[in-house]
């Protein structure tokens, strides 16, 4: 998914192995409550977006 990201021009993100479980139940869950899993992927995206950023400054 990272990859193909990138390709379409949108923020990749990377899910820590402390969220992993939040992942699966958002995966779980879309059908019913999208919510969940699009805020963990944008605090992702935000997360990643900070570390980039102080890696290329």
């Amino acid at each position: 998914m990272f990859k193909e990201l990138l390709r379409r021009g949108y923020t990749p993100f990377i899910i820590n192995s402390s969220d992993k479980q939040q992942y699966i139940d958002g995966l779980n869950n879309w059908e019913n409550d999208r919510r969940e899993l699009i805020e963990l992927c944008l605090d992702a995206q935000s997360d990643f977006m900070s570390r980039y950023n102080s890696f290329v400054e």
